[in-house]
């Protein structure tokens, strides 16, 4: 093994230092190769372990997992009630006001890849609408474009990438024009080291680290960051959210107006979760402070427990929508979100050869922001309106059934206005529906513009309303 002072030669200060690190958290190995490399290789290696923030090597030391006591946590449901139904109303004044305002900044997380769905780029470049084949990236720039034109405002959209994505992300944004939006900005997400069971850094080839993205908790720094901008626009709220959701309802004023009035630091929405084994975070308290309860982390009695009500008494499912007030990230910015392990198989280099292995993969998740939250609300919605994540390549969540739940959203727009809609004895819709949300947001905003009285839908029929429709 080469010794510090051979790997030093003829480099720059800074290299020297990269070097130093590495050698004194004995993690020298990764120069094996060194005297093989050419300097452009040489240089990319170090570029690699420049990225790497040491102390991360000082807070995964594992620690011993902890039992915790889980309780459900208090909601706030569908108004049923003449008082709720006035809570509710004015909480979505509440919201359109702030709107008005323009106190709201957005923040997705589109640091994925479409790998997993056969795609050979970012997730949000995926074609997902049923019939003019929008991307993801599409359809939320028309909300965002449709919020901008019904309040007459410009809404800040921040979205995070990943080092594998962030070029292409910025290309395809580029390539179409940014959607017509004026006010969109790409943030990089950090990364942590790939490492050996025995805590060893791991090379992808000789000259490449194996490196993975920090998680979507990685978004809290990137949020923290961009602070001074946004106090500067006397933005009040981030609303958060995740690329692969294409029914998310976009800083919408109900949510918003529940979060303000309740002083709330951070919010999320969840859906009921029926089938105790459907594999979903569960908004809970965890020993007296809000958080996620992770599916796994449930016992199977647990899982079944039934409340007075006969529903499941653990069902708020954490949909990965969340609101957060600006002071609030302002008070916890040296907070430091906890480390959740992944194992996973990998390829890396290893005796001069391609070699499969099972390696730690570290991350850090967004959720992980609520215990540190004094004022919390939760706002349970309906599944069918605002979740359908795209997840896998086939069967559940998959790109047929987000087209499906897209499909029967926009056929209760059309049925409550009366227009008949081809369905199987099941209820699916048998006819591909879409409505551009620069045409309608909502189903409110629907009824009020579509004036079609004879529309009439047959079994196979594909049909499409876009903006410059009356």
């Amino acid at each position: 093994m080469l010794k510090r002072e051979q790997i030093s030669k003829n480099l720059t200060s800074q290299e020297k230092e990269v070097v130093a690190k590495l050698f004194s958290f004995r993690q020298e190995h990764v120069f094996e190769y060194w005297n093989t490399l050419h300097k452009p290789e040489k240089t990319q290696l170090l570029q690699d372990l420049s990225r790497i923030d040491f102390s991360f090597f000082k807070l995964i030391k594992t620690k011993k997992k902890q039992k915790h006591h889980f309780s459900p946590i208090n909601v706030i449901s569908p108004p049923k009630t003449h008082q709720e139904k006035i809570d509710a109303q004015k909480a979505y004044l509440t919201g359109e006001d702030l709107l008005k305002k323009g106190k709201v900044a957005l923040f997705m997380v589109a640091g994925g890849q479409g790998t997993r769905l056969g795609y050979p780029g970012p997730k949000g470049c995926i074609s997902v609408t049923p019939v003019q084949q929008k991307s993801l990236f599409q359809v939320f720039a028309e909300k965002i474009k449709a919020l901008e034109q019904k309040y007459s405002i410009s809404i800040p959209w921040y979205i995070m990438t990943s080092p594998q994505n962030h070029i292409a992300t910025e290309l395809f944004f580029k390539k179409h024009h940014f959607f017509g939006l004026q006010n969109v900005h790409f943030l990089q997400q950090g990364i942590f080291p790939s490492l050996s069971s025995e805590g060893k850094l791991l090379l992808k080839d000789k000259n490449h680290l194996l490196l993975n993205p920090d998680g979507h908790g990685g978004a809290l720094a990137l949020m923290q960051r961009i602070l001074p901008e946004l106090h500067q626009q006397k933005k009040e709220f981030i609303f958060y959210f995740q690329v692969d959701d294409v029914l998310t309802n976009i800083a919408d004023p109900l949510f918003l107006g529940y979060h303000a009035l309740a002083n709330a630091d951070m919010s999320t929405k969840a859906v009921e979760k029926t089938d105790p084994e459907e594999k979903v975070g569960i908004l809970g308290m965890i020993d007296k402070k809000q958080g996620v309860i992770e599916y796994f982390d449930l016992a199977e009695q647990q899982k079944k427990m039934k409340d007075k009500n006969g529903k499941l008494k653990y069902r708020a499912g954490n949909i990965a929508v969340h609101l957060f007030s600006i002071p609030f990230l302002q008070k916890i910015k040296k907070a430091s979100l906890p480390f959740h392990l992944a194992k996973k198989k990998e390829t890396i280099f290893k005796k001069n050869t391609f070699v499969q292995e099972e390696v730690f993969k570290y991350e850090r998740f967004i959720f992980d922001t609520l215990p540190y939250a004094k004022k919390t609300i939760t706002l349970m919605v309906d599944r069918e309106k605002e979740f359908a994540p795209l997840k896998n390549k086939e069967g559940e969540k998959s790109l047929i059934t987000v087209q499906e739940a897209q499909n029967h959203l926009f056929a209760t727009w059309l049925e409550a206005k009366g227009i008949s809609i081809p369905r199987d004895a099941q209820g699916k819709v048998l006819c591909s529906l879409e409505i551009s949300p620069l045409y309608a947001l909502t189903q409110e905003d629907f009824i009020k513009r579509f004036i079609q009285k004879s529309l009439a839908l047959k079994k196979g029929d594909a049909w499409y309303v876009s903006e410059k429709e009356k």
